[in-house]
């Protein structure tokens, strides 16, 4: 099921399997891995005894090059399974807008996109959120 929340109306529709990696398509790039991204972001990581997980965060070393638009993300691992638990990205658009994804495992992925006003207050413009776990 795919939820898009603007203007504090949300609308629903169903999701085609196929169509998920589309509208998740600004979080694919760039690809996340350890040749192309360790001169510019630090790991850090902790055991999160409160959730029961393994955190690991990844934040900009320095100031990011203008064309890098992923600012951050964090990885949690389950303590128990290994397995990841919850992902969560933010992305720097343009000035005005950024973009936050969290995706928690086997239940559904959310989109959030920030726009931000010349006085530097930030508003949420608009939600969009896939759900394949109906269970929550």
């Amino acid at each position: 099921m795919y939820h898009v929340t603007s203007n504090n109306r949300t609308d629903s529709t169903w999701l085609k399997l196929e169509d998920i990696e589309k509208a998740v398509h600004a979080f694919l790039e760039p690809v996340i891995d350890s040749t192309n991204l360790t001169s510019l972001f630090d790991e850090k990581d902790f055991l999160d005894q409160t959730i029961a997980a393994y955190t690991f965060t990844y934040e900009p070393k320095a100031s990011l090059p203008d064309n890098m638009t992923l600012r951050r993300w964090d990885v949690y691992i389950d303590a128990e399974s290994n397995k990841v638990r919850r992902i969560y990205m933010v992305k720097k658009i343009n000035e005005n807008q950024t973009l936050q994804l969290t995706w928690q495992s086997n239940k559904y992925c959310k989109v959030v996109t920030i726009g931000t006003d010349s006085s530097g207050n930030s508003r949420v413009e608009k939600e969009e959120q896939i759900t394949w776990d109906f269970n929550q």
